[in-house]
């Protein structure tokens, strides 16, 4: 007595929805590997967006502390943009010198005399200049 096998014939409604489900799995991994496509595009581009973001935002703190204090270039250059926002809050907190400068009255720097310069005559008495010429 040998038995035939029938396989999975004798149900063709779950063949047919085993067919249909394999299909719908294949479509939702195809929308996914498409979507993480996507999601790393995605975040290429903000990490360029925030790359030029951060450039720009360095430059001008670099350009706003150039013009209150003696940094260089070459040392804000290597600083982090937190740094350099705390430098540039510091600054911004300190006070502009007045513009109320006493002149300075030195006479006249002139003695007359083409041969003799201001250099030397520096620190002499008009009786010692004199005596020069």
């Amino acid at each position: 007595m040998t038995r035939k096998k029938t396989g999975n014939a004798a149900n063709p409604t779950v063949e047919t929805q085993l067919k249909d489900m394999n299909q719908e799995l294949k479509e939702i991994r195809e929308q996914r590997d498409s979507l993480v496509k996507a999601n790393t595009l995605l975040k290429r581009q903000l990490k360029e967006a925030n790359d030029v973001i951060g450039t720009d935002l360095k430059a001008d703190l670099i350009m706003r502390i150039k013009q209150k204090s003696e940094y260089d270039t070459a040392q804000l250059g290597d600083m982090k943009i937190e740094q350099l926002q705390a430098i540039d809050a510091t600054l911004s907190m300190s006070k502009e010198p007045s513009g109320t400068h006493k002149p300075i009255r030195a006479g006249n720097a002139s003695t007359g005399n083409k041969n003799l310069t201001i250099g030397s005559t520096y620190g002499k008495t008009a009786k010692e200049i004199a005596e020069m010429e």
